[in-house]
């Protein structure tokens, strides 16, 4: 039989729990450093001491912080979004308090209106031509076949757009003009993603801390993802799991 014993510390900070809770269940680092960092302003905000000081009228310190954001720091609904995501994980999640149901009457950020400005094939081969390096294959391939990009085929010369804007797969020829490019560039990213593997199979510390058999399903196996193809590191290793040296 295996007992499974939970040891939970009492000197953890909101912060150190809320990081905990959101590694836990698999969050990405980036929604983890932001979900945090507006923590930090809620608390900062609503000048709160303690637990019960927050959970006395959560829903108007809510309402508050988030009117704020619109009229004092205008920001976009987005970012206003993201900030009442961050506080609606905190109270449910870690204060354990239900605040889904409530009815928020925070002023929304407006949505600014924006005119479509539409380039020309002769500016844009111009802005195309003035680009260098991987930002010109990206622009290039954009340009030719859209944002919703999934997979590339050089045998067939294909490459696969999944959930257009029309909610339809299809598939669209390569461009010659890049393809050789767009080779080179790839080959490149699964060289650095098997120097990564292998700084992390080798890596004798996190041997130590980890299994090496579960070691090779901490980083995506697969390169040819476009999030991946254009990442703008050159590494790819989560800074949480093998942190930079």
């Amino acid at each position: 039989f295996l007992i499974f014993m939970i040891i939970v510390p009492t000197n953890k900070t909101l912060l150190e729990e809320i990081r905990e809770l959101l590694r836990r269940q698999g969050y990405a680092y980036a929604t983890e450093s932001t979900y945090l960092d507006w923590v930090r302003r809620f608390v900062k905000f609503s000048n709160v001491q303690s637990r019960i000081e927050m959970l006395e009228n959560a829903e108007q310190k809510v309402e508050r912080f988030l009117t704020h954001l619109a009229i004092k720091q205008k920001v976009a609904p987005s970012t206003q979004n993201q900030a009442f995501n961050a506080l609606l994980f905190l109270h449910e999640q870690v204060l354990e308090i239900s605040i889904k149901n409530e009815n928020i009457q925070a002023l929304r950020a407006k949505k600014k209106i924006h005119v479509a400005i539409v380039l020309t094939q002769e500016e844009v081969a111009i802005v195309i031509y003035n680009m260098k390096g991987v930002y010109r294959l990206m622009l290039s391939l954009m340009y030719g076949c859209g944002l919703r990009i999934k997979d590339i085929d050089f045998g067939f010369d294909n490459i696969y757009i999944f959930d257009s804007k029309s909610q339809s797969d299809r598939t669209l020829p390569l461009p010659n003009k890049i393809k050789d490019e767009l080779k080179l560039h790839i080959d490149d990213v699964c060289r650095t993603h098997t120097q990564d593997l292998n700084k992390l199979l080798t890596d004798p510390t996190l041997i130590k801390k980890y299994h090496r058999t579960h070691l090779g399903i901490l980083m995506p196996l697969i390169c040819y993802k476009m999030g991946l193809i254009f990442d703008p590191f050159k590494s790819y290793l989560d800074i949480r799991i093998f942190p930079l040296r």
